[in-house]
């Protein structure tokens, strides 16, 4: 069984399916008693049920750091079957040999023979697609800065194709990152919130001989969770009109003006140097990662 986070529509998450049936054709089903783990950051929240015999781990991480939104680092028992990992900081948590730090599955795209596409956009944002939902501006915040918009809940091939259609990628979110790099797209990652994990990025960057720098951008939020942080930071006076009134109005205003200053911040972002990893060391993780799948395919039953 194939097993990935699928709660939101999320692109990043949502390249299982698409790298995973092309590669393995036939090979999964819906037996819990097998489950196989891909791309994402599941070791900590996908543990199996009490029937779960088998685990295969194929390129996971760990979000170490926020065991609240990832789970506590899974025990490797005798259930558990693992190729590999996203990163060496994995495979440090879980106490596997360095060797099994391959890299992120997303890598296997650079065999899936993409048509190249012309380029359309100088620039392109992609946010964390939790960060999309705390603010409801973001097309026009990116637009005034002079960025294309990709939405991490657009169509999956629809988001590789604009990334393709790129000069430069600026994003939030890891995949934004990764697609990019397989595709040769220069890309720059920022961190506008809190639950960005740089764990997992540095876990995957440094498969490639790269550590990321974030440029840092203001958080922005939606009138719906400004009522709600105003709530809780008033939890008295929240009820007396006039003073949720002012500090609700204080609120919006100041967020306007850190509308402003993300404009100012994302065109700044622009000037950042981009990474790229080195094309050779690219193919040689993807290659490693393709000879797993085939040595998968010799090894066990469909799952």
């Amino acid at each position: 069984m194939l097993k990935y986070y699928n709660e939101t529509n999320n692109f990043g998450d949502l390249l299982n399916p698409l790298i995973f049936n092309h590669y393995l054709t036939g090979f999964f089903d819906d037996d819990p008693e097998t489950i196989f783990l891909g791309i994402g950051t599941l070791l900590g929240l996908e543990k199996g049920t009490p029937i779960t015999k088998k685990i295969i781990v194929f390129s996971s991480g760990y979000g170490h750091g926020d065991t609240f939104t990832y789970g506590t680092a899974p025990v490797i028992d005798e259930r558990y079957d693992v190729m590999c990992v996203r990163g060496p900081l994995t495979a440090k948590v879980l106490g596997l040999n360095p060797s099994f730090a391959l890299s992120d599955g997303a890598l296997l795209l650079n065999h899936m023979n993409f048509q190249e596409r012309k380029k359309r956009h100088a620039y392109s944002y992609i946010p964390h697609h939790v960060s999309e939902g705390m603010f409801d501006g973001w097309p026009e915040i990116t637009e005034a800065a002079g960025l294309h918009f990709i939405s991490p809940h657009e169509n999956v091939l629809s988001i590789i194709e604009q990334i393709q259609e790129s000069e430069v990628v600026i994003t939030e979110a890891m995949h934004g990152a990764i697609i990019a790099d397989i595709f040769r797209v220069p890309w720059i990652p920022v961190k506008a919130y809190s639950h960005i994990n740089e764990f997992k990025w540095q876990d995957w960057a440094l498969t490639l001989n790269l550590k990321v720098e974030f440029h840092p951008l203001g958080s922005l939020f939606n009138k719906r969770l400004i009522k709600a942080m105003i709530r809780n930071a008033m939890p008295h006076t929240w009820q007396k009109p006039l003073t949720a009134m002012a500090a609700l109005i204080y609120k919006i205003n100041h967020d306007r003006q850190r509308k402003r200053q993300v404009i100012r911040e994302l065109k700044n972002a622009k000037a950042v140097r981009p990474f790229l990893s080195k094309r050779q060391l690219l193919n040689d993780k993807s290659s490693q990662l393709l000879d797993k799948i085939e040595l998968l395919k010799h090894k066990d039953q469909p799952v």
